[in-house]
């Protein structure tokens, strides 16, 4: 379960309680959400957006609760590796994580990653508008 704060504040704590109707004693366990944690909400998150080639990358993206996006990319031709750059220097009211706008990427078909996250944007304004440019070669 993934819980963000409806106010876009970030460092902000959340405490969650499910009560189930169980016999006995539930045991309750914190996790406290870490990079590795929210890379991986960012990329379940981009999954469920519609497949779309870019050159020889198939992606996906999808807008998340706080008003970020998150994008990932795949190789479509899986014969040869194939370097990308993937540049969100023209997004609007939307910064990467990191603050690195470009990202470059080699997609290897002997890499048993399928989908990877390229790009975790957090909202920087009231308007969000998500655009991406590729530039690759084989």
């Amino acid at each position: 379960m993934a819980i963000f704060t409806p106010d876009k504040v970030s460092d902000r704590p959340l405490s969650l309680v499910l009560q189930l109707d169980v016999k006995g004693h539930c045991k309750v366990t914190q996790k406290e959400v870490d990079d590795e944690m929210r890379k991986s909400l960012a990329l379940a998150s981009a999954l469920k957006g519609q497949e779309k080639p870019i050159g020889p990358a198939k992606t996906r993206g999808a807008s998340l609760p706080d008003g970020g996006y998150a994008f990932a990319a795949s190789c479509a031709d899986q014969s040869k590796p194939i370097a990308m750059s993937f540049d969100f220097t023209l997004c609007k009211g939307l910064a990467p994580r990191g603050h690195r706008t470009k990202v470059d990427v080699i997609f290897d078909p002997k890499d048993p990653e399928g989908m990877r996250l390229i790009g975790h944007l957090q909202p920087t304004g009231n308007k969000q508008m998500f655009s991406v440019s590729t530039s690759y070669r084989a």
